[in-house]
């Protein structure tokens, strides 16, 4: 299985001034599945707002599964509007949002029906398990 895990674009939270973090979330959970799974780490917070170039860039390697960080309150309309962008281009890619604004938006993020699961709390695990059992049956 190819696994696609990314930090979403960088969007201005207040803080970006005074500090600038490796993606720690995401690398930590790549470290939990490298065993049953293709890993590959995409950190957009370089990149511009482009929701559909973003998709593009993100599917050119084929993933079956992406899980996307959604860290903070900007990242959530973000993460939302890629995870339409990625169905559209790719029906059966499996999006897996994950991170501490997922943790209490799960209806929210849930309810366009673009996502297919959200990993509520620490992720490791509860992904690692997803990846291992290559995929899971939604519902």
């Amino acid at each position: 299985m190819r696994v696609l895990l990314v930090m979403p674009t960088r969007l201005q939270v207040g803080y970006d001034a005074y500090f600038s973090s490796s993606p720690l979330g995401i690398e930590t959970v790549a470290a939990h599945v490298r065993d049953c799974a293709d890993v590959s780490l995409a950190d957009m917070r370089s990149r511009g707002h482009d929701v559909e170039a973003d998709a593009d860039e993100l599917l050119k390697d084929d993933p079956h599964l992406v899980g996307v960080s959604v860290n903070s309150a900007p990242h959530t309309k973000y993460s939302l509007a890629l995870a339409a962008a990625l169905k559209r281009r790719k029906p059966g890619v499996r999006v897996v949002l994950g991170g501490q604004q997922a943790t209490f938006l799960t209806e929210e993020l849930m309810a366009p029906g673009h996502v297919d699961a959200v990993v509520r709390g620490e992720g490791e695990i509860a992904f690692g398990d997803i990846v291992a059992r290559d995929g899971f049956e939604p519902g």
